[in-house]
């Protein structure tokens, strides 16, 4: 490798001729064919005609790649200084030589730990070293007590290193940046931008509104052909099927099963690491520390504007870290016009700062053959019926005011079906126990995001009056599905659901009952509003959201 990199470009030598050099020498040398030819691929397709800025990349990967080859020999200097000492130190123990040689051993043990540093697959060696210089540190004090204390510790790291051992911290690819790190670390003059995600939402099981916005985010900037350089950090003991093939695609994926210390330490440390230009945060928190500038997307302020709805403890969640997150960041996300406008007016960002990147709808969103008989064979639930979505069931879903206004409706065949879970809202539990319609209502709990098309695309109507929302997601969906929609006035729905919806007040069940009844009882009505939501809809894509959430990343690189 050293003789590719360093003896690849001499005077005279052409851009082409490096090509030929590495293609006539290196079939002799198979071992590295394959990373030679990616090398000197990569280095005439970033770098063109310009042999200055060519010269420079292949030093920097030179320089890179002796590091590489000096971590097995300085890992077994550091090993070779440590037990010379100890043979020596062991018939001096107690004199002034001892104290003399413990700086020798120490200085071993910190080579070896630096040397095993960026390797994943020597991190129970790195351990060890560790251990050592603990011991040292220790014996040097002249008190062999005080290294008691710092045994956590070395249980702790020893854990780690074990628990990486038997669990892939990375999805290596044939590239060199991925086989040898230290390379994207020092890159090339034409290096795309270096954008790191926490991706901790990846890994969990149950999808709600973030956890929805990370995948498909994710997911259509893998799939963008001019995207920049993508690393993926998450940490969480869950491995679910539909993440798998995003760490697959990312630039790199740092993926741990231990979350303890996650966000506040070693997710930046890593990004620091592998030298991240701009961190995107899609949960809303940031780290105590930030390694680069940071992207954060916020999602609504609804706390702001009912706090009744909301704990103590939710509250001063707020209080303390959003301000906060809203001021570190040096670009924010907003999902919708509403919530920049929420975030200029009630936190006072500079409205400049904030990019609105509207949501899309994922394109299995769509009309479904044959739904009602899928909905009933597969879910035993038997159209027609009223749909309703909670999600994670936070009061402001207002599904007391659903199930109130179905409890309003005529006697009929229709039914109440609930997607999610009420545990957060006791009133709605309350509204459903005394219902007179409860024997109709079904709730159908958690439903897998691929089975959600065919449930939306049977029922008759789909409503939706949530008091407050930063976006609304699911109006979408269910217009994408042909379903006729019924939703809120307020907040970002208006701007969601276009002309395609029907609106009313949120707090007036009867008005909801009215519009409900009216649908009900006007076949015509409902299928020109699922005609009109399903052209609406076509509009929102993830695409468009990734593109307009690069123009984010670029100027958060642009404020550094």
């Amino acid at each position: 490798r050293n003789q590719l990199a360093l003896g690849a470009f001499v005077p005279g030598t052409t851009l082409s001729g490096v090509h030929l050099w590495a293609g006539n020498y290196l079939p002799h040398h198979g071992r590295y064919r394959d990373y030679a030819y990616t090398v000197c691929t990569r280095v005439l397709h970033e770098c063109g005609d310009d042999e200055v800025r060519a010269d420079r990349a292949m030093m920097a990967m030179a320089r890179a790649q002796a590091w590489d080859n000096l971590r097995r020999p300085a890992a077994l200097m550091g090993l070779m200084l440590d037990k010379i000492g100890y043979l020596v130190l062991t018939p001096t123990e107690g004199t002034r030589l001892t104290r003399l040689l413990h700086p020798l051993l120490l200085l071993g043990a910190a080579i070896g730990l630096a040397s095993l540093w960026r390797s994943a697959g020597s991190a129970l060696v790195a351990a060890f070293f560790l251990s050592v210089a603990l011991v040292h540190l220790a014996s040097y004090a002249g008190e062999a007590r005080y290294f008691l204390p710092l045994m956590p510790l070395v249980a702790a790291w020893a854990g780690v290193a074990v628990s990486r051992l038997f669990a892939p911290q990375e999805h290596a690819q044939s590239s060199p940046e991925r086989r040898y790190p230290s390379v994207a670390r020092f890159g090339t003059a034409a290096q795309r931008l270096r954008v790191g995600i926490d991706a901790t939402y990846l890994l969990h099981l149950q999808k709600s509104g973030v956890e929805t916005y990370t995948l498909n985010l994710t997911r259509a900037l893998l799939a963008l052909p001019d995207r920049p350089e993508l690393f993926l950090y998450a940490a969480g003991p869950e491995r679910p099927a539909d993440a798998e093939p995003l760490f697959a695609a990312a630039d790199r994926a740092r993926v741990s099963p231990i979350p303890r210390l996650w966000l506040r330490l070693r997710m930046p440390a890593a990004m620091a690491w592998d030298g991240v230009a701009v961190a995107h945060f899609p949960g809303t928190l940031l780290p105590s520390w930030l390694p680069c500038p940071a992207v954060t997307t916020f999602y609504d302020l609804a706390a702001l504007h009912y706090p009744e709805l909301y704990d103590p403890s939710e509250l001063r969640h707020y209080e303390a870290l959003i301000p906060s997150a809203a001021r570190r960041s040096a670009a924010i996300i907003a999902i919708s016009e509403c919530t920049k406008r929420d975030l200029v007016e009630w936190m006072g960002v500079p409205e400049a700062k904030v990019h609105v990147t509207p949501l899309g709808v994922a394109p299995h969103f769509a009309p479904v053959p044959n739904a009602a008989e899928v909905v009933r064979e597969r879910h035993g639930l038997q159209p027609p019926y009223i749909l309703a979505c909670v999600g994670s069931g936070h009061p402001r879903k207002n599904l007391r005011g659903v199930v109130e206004a179905f409890s309003r409706l005529a006697p009929s065949e229709a039914r109440l079906a609930i997607v999610g879970t009420a545990e957060r809202d006791p009133a709605a539990q309350k509204a459903i126990e005394a219902s007179p319609a409860r024997e109709r209502i079904v709730r159908l709990g958690h439903v897998p995001e691929e089975a959600l098309p065919a449930i939306y695309g049977a029922a008759e109507v789909f409503c939706f009056p949530s008091l407050f929302e930063g976006f609304g997601l699911p109006v979408l969906e269910a217009m994408a599905c042909g379903t006729p929609v019924v939703c809120s006035n307020t907040s970002s729905l208006p701007e969601v659901g276009g002309e395609a919806a029907v609106y009313i007040d949120p707090t007036d069940p009867e008005a909801l009952t009215a519009a409900l009844a009216e649908l009900l009882g006007d076949e015509a009505r409902r299928r020109d509003l699922g005609a009109r939501g399903v052209a609406w809809a076509r509009q929102f894509t993830w695409e468009r959201t990734a593109r307009l959430t690069l123009k984010a990343y670029e100027a958060a690189e642009g404020s550094a």
